[in-house]
């Protein structure tokens, strides 16, 4: 049935019906009509609409005159969608009955599902001039006001019916409809019901928690405030309202008020999973991460499906440092449960678990253990399930375990040589660090020996080939071993072993074989699909290509699923004096300019309603690498496409948004390429930007002079060299520290990315204010810290920046805190519209 033709929906309508035929059977002394009429309303009220229709069909063919027939027919035809019959039916009746107001409407709900508004206007104006207190006649008027975005006209209709018809009313058709409308993300539409609803009944504390969800959706924070105490007024215990209140004093940076509303709808619903996330970002900036692992704990153990609560603990934990102090057995059951919940992203999981598993065997710094230390290790890891996951699900970043592991593999290596076999723990640990391996991009230090034993190994993997019918336990055994340091689809057999039929390996080796073999070839096939804008004419351009396509970048396992928002949402909550642009409403098309492996635009495809994404890259491998990881997620509103920024232009289309972080700084003239990109955003559109600086990076400089002046080469080996002698602290204790703090370092894309570049600029604050006014681009802020104690830290020296957009405080602030931005500045900004 359209929404339009009954305003009021099924229930309503049956009631409506019930008393229509009411009156036609005791007002009517024939025997075979109300008989009719009367069977009628039965197949009606069990909802057999198309017999309902025959019936009154066969009575109006016998009573051509009988203007309730046609009534009843039209109001079926209306709920079986048929509008044009519909329409034909409340002609006969106005033919016959001009002055029924119940018709008129009718009628009018006909014209507005045919977009004939100005009609439906004046059907609805006609049955309330015969009606005025028709509510239905006011219902329906309400709807077309609120298709032609009169929504303050809107809501004096639908006020005026509910006051009308408070019995219906309480069996929530109004409710109904805006919670639909909530759902549709017709938000203002939805605002416009439930303000009605606590308009006529100021009592109604579930309208208010809904006006609540709106006014916080739409960012209209003191709205929010607002309708959250008067719920609380009404209903002191609903958890809802104490969770959305505790977002406002969030919003205010009042963290201890928001913790102690979120502690206050925790303990009414231990399973408000909004709740506890929110509540942990809360206890990150007050430092009492622990208060938050309390009801973390209480959560998982009363939410009869604890995967939602365990795909939040990731992102808060993203944002932790400090935490464990200890070992925990608690926390090493509830990391492998958090492995094993799909749509988490696993690498903060896999520093966590780093430092719990350190503490667990008390994992030395450095490893200065001997041989009989790394067998008894090898042992406890092979049967230690949070380390074997943490190995496949995750890259390792700690530089401790890195260095054990090295160990470790290199005697179940030379074991494995000797004894032509694995055991069962063995194969276990093998294959964990074979899914390593490909996680990391073989990045681990390999000895003389190690080079031997697994050059030999190759050969004699390659020579079986030919003769290959069906996977066996020795060819397994093999092709783990040597997984473990190099690519598996490096083999030149690589297409005799993708022939094998998938039932032929074992259902152990089958995922390793579909990550090692079957993915690597599917992105050869997707390469020929990538469509590219044009060709690469820019020399630095052309060579950073080359890098990406050897080592694309960033490599990357799992991206966490959220519940989508719209993006104006989004950015409010990171940028309350946002004003935003009524374009982020949607659709939203956005660019991701150098979007790399793809983690960027997937994630935002994923976070984000209505917005359709063109993600650009120069290399076709981190294309592939994208788009088979974006069909892996079902994302289908991206757009690949191979291209230079400084081609874009040609691409004749603007963005309301455009993302390009860690990219510019890599190009001959970043400057050249920001104002491509800035050219080619719509008025008031917004951008995203990530570039180094030079004050945060100086021990990244001081490894980019050494590797210069030793004219080192940016292959596999020579990172590989160049890290071990960081490790052992032949550089010096800045480098050794910047590793151990930098995940790109424990990747091969990610170090060469990071000190091997060709090409690399730095920015100073000062620098930037430049290019941002020349370019006529407004700040807007910088990106959420990973140091929570950042934006308070600068906030006690600069209370005066309340809306922390002044650069040239942030220039002073890095002077103090040279280390600020680690990673880069990652900022947002607006084009300034062309009245400004």
């Amino acid at each position: 049935m359209p929404e339009d033709y009954n305003a009021y929906g099924l229930g309503w309508f049956f009631r409506a019906v019930s008393r229509e035929c009411l009156r036609i059977m005791t007002s009517d002394d024939n025997e075979h009509r109300a008989g009719l009429t009367k069977q009628g309303l039965a197949l009606m009220n069990s909802r057999r609409l198309d017999e309902a229709k025959a019936l009154f069909v066969e009575l109006s063919n016998q009573y051509p005159d009988d203007a309730d027939a046609w009534y009843m027919l039209s109001s079926i035809n209306g709920m079986l969608g048929r509008i044009d019959e519909a329409g034909e039916c409340c002609r006969r009746v106005l033919a016959l009955q001009p002055d029924r107001a119940e018709a008129h409407v009718n009628l009018g709900n006909v014209l507005l599902g045919q977009g004939k508004l100005d009609e439906a206007a004046a059907s609805y104006q006609t049955a309330l001039q015969l009606k005025p207190d028709l509510s239905v006649a006011h219902f329906s008027l309400g709807n077309l006001l609120m298709r032609q975005e009169q929504y303050d006209k809107a809501a004096d209709s639908y006020c005026r019916a509910v006051a009308l018809n408070p019995i219906d009313a309480q069996i929530n058709p109004v409710r109904k409809k805006g919670r639909i409308l909530m759902q549709l993300n017709r938000l203002e539409e939805a605002k416009v019901l439930f303000d009605c609803l606590c308009r006529v009944n100021p009592a109604d504390a579930e309208a208010w928690y809904n006006l609540s969800i709106i006014h916080g959706s739409l960012g209209d924070i003191e709205e929010t405030g607002e309708s959250c105490r008067r719920v609380l007024e009404i209903q002191p215990d609903h958890s809802g309202a104490h969770a959305n209140l505790g977002n406002v004093f969030f919003h205010h940076r009042q963290f201890d008020e928001a913790i102690t509303q979120y502690e206050k709808a925790l303990e009414l619903d231990p399973r408000n999973v909004t709740a506890l996330h929110n509540m942990g970002k809360a206890c990150q900036t007050e430092d009492d991460i622990g208060r938050y692992i309390e009801h973390y704990r209480r959560v998982i153990a009363l939410a009869p499906n604890p995967a939602e609560a365990r795909a939040t603990f990731s992102d808060v934990m993203s944002y932790t440092f400090s935490f464990p102090a200890e070992y925990l057995p608690w926390l090493d059951e509830e990391l492998q449960e958090c492995f094993s919940v799909a749509g988490i992203d696993h690498q903060p999981l896999g520093l966590i678990a780093a430092r719990l598993l350190k503490f667990k065997y008390s994992i030395p710094s450095p490893i200065d253990g001997g041989d009989e230390y790394v067998r008894t290790m090898s042992e406890r890891i092979a049967l230690d399930k949070l380390f074997l996951m943490t190995l496949e699900k995750a890259v390792n970043a700690d530089a401790d375990i890195e260095l054990l592991l090295t160990r470790v593999r290199r005697a179940l290596l030379l074991a494995y040589c000797r004894e032509k076999r694995l055991g069962i723990s063995q194969a276990g640990l093998v294959l964990a660090l074979a899914y390593q391996g490909v996680n990391n991009e073989y990045v681990f230090a390999v000895d003389a020996e190690e080079t031997h034993q697994i050059d030999a190994l190759r050969r004699e993997i390659e020579r079986c080939s030919p003769s290959l019918t069906a996977s066996n336990e020795d060819l397994e055994g093999k092709l783990l071993v040597f997984g473990m340091y190099d690519r598996v689809s490096s083999l030149s057999c690589m297409e005799d072993l993708c022939r094998l039929p998938l039932t032929a390996w074992s259902q152990t080796f089958l995922p390793f074989v579909t990550e090692a073999l079957l993915n690597p070839r599917e992105e050869e096939r997707i390469k020929d699909e990538i469509i590219s804008l044009g060709g690469i004419a820019d020399q630095t351009s052309q060579l950073v290509r080359s890098q990406y396509e050897e080592n694309p970048y960033p490599r990357w396992v799992v991206v966490g699923k959220k519940n989508k928002v719209k993006i104006r949402q989004g950015l409010q909550s990171t940028f309350p004096h946002l004003v935003p642009p009524p374009f982020l409403d949607g659709p939203v098309q956005m660019l991701v300019a150098g979007c790399g492996t793809g983690k960027q635009p997937i994630q935002a495809a994923l976070s984000y309603n209505d917005v359709e994404i063109l993600a650009v890259d120069i290399s076709k491998s981190s294309l592939a690498y994208a788009a088979r990881m974006a069909r892996k997620y079902e994302v289908e509103n991206i757009e690949f496409m191979q291209g230079d920024i400084l081609e874009l232009a040609g691409l004749n289309r603007r963005f309301h948004i455009i993302e390009c972080i860690g990219v510019l700084h890599h190009m001959e003239d970043p400057l050249a390429g920001w104002k491509v990109l800035a050219g080619l955003l719509v008025e008031d559109g917004l951008m995203q930007i990530g570039l180094y600086s030079e004050s945060a990076r100086h021990a990244v400089v001081e490894a980019r002079e050494i590797i210069k002046n030793e004219a080192l080469a940016s292959d596999k080996d020579a990172i590989r060299n160049f890290r071990a002698r960081v490790f052992r602290r032949e550089l010096g204790d800045n480098l050794y520290a910047m590793a151990r703090n930098s995940p790109d370092f424990f990747s091969t894309s990610g170090c060469r990315d990071l000190l091997f570049h060709f090409q690399e600029h730095r920015y100073t604050l000062t620098q930037l204010r430049r290019e941002l006014d020349e370019m006529k681009l407004d700040f807007i802020g910088f990106k959420r810290f990973r140091n929570l104690d950042t934006a308070n830290l600068y906030r006690s020296h600069f209370p005066e920046d309340r809306g922390m957009k002044n650069l040239d405080l942030w220039d002073r602030f890095e002077k103090l805190y040279p280390y600020t931005f680690g990673e880069m500045y990652h900022f947002w900004c607006q084009k300034k519209s062309s009245d400004a």
